[in-house]
């Protein structure tokens, strides 16, 4: 059975961002499933929740991403309520069985897709993980650091 990562976007007028954003998961999101063990187990969809941009992002996202959900607010739902409407989508219209949480700014690591589909792959369906952020300048600065917690022993780390 193929498994299905939901990739949440809250956006509102930050075009430019979204287009590079999407660009990017597109490409390494394509690698990260390239290799015949990992392509028939693992599939992402990515979930762009606009929350009531002027900018045109809709309509760009429609012409050069066509395969990307779109959802819509009205300039109200901010980040979370962004996030919110992103993972119910996802997880009632996509059936999702992850939902990572991702910023259009981020720029992530080469190897990301992959390191996540192998941490998932050793996990635990309970298990909430985070990943490590670095601030892009002054570079080499950690912003986060992620984590987990187990929600049946309350374990975290």
């Amino acid at each position: 059975m193929q498994k299905t990562i939901a990739i949440i976007i809250p956006v509102h007028n930050s075009l430019e961002y979204t287009k590079k954003c999407l660009a990017g998961l597109e490409q390494l999101t394509a690698e990260a499933v390239s290799i015949s063990a990992v392509a028939d187990a693992w599939r992402f969809e990515v979930v762009v929740v606009d929350d009531g941009s002027d900018d045109g992002t809709a309509d760009w996202i429609r012409v050069h991403h066509p395969a990307v959900h779109l959802c819509f607010g009205d300039g109200s739902l901010w980040w979370s309520g962004g996030i919110n409407k992103g993972m119910k989508y996802a997880l009632h219209e996509l059936q999702a069985h992850y939902i990572l949480w991702w910023n259009n700014d981020i720029h992530p690591a080469n190897d990301y897709f992959d390191q996540l589909i192998n941490l998932l792959q050793r996990g635990e369906l309970s298990t909430v993980y985070g990943s490590k952020i670095y601030k892009s300048e002054p570079p080499g600065v950690i912003w986060s650091f992620g984590g987990f917690f187990h929600h049946r022993w309350g374990y975290s780390f």
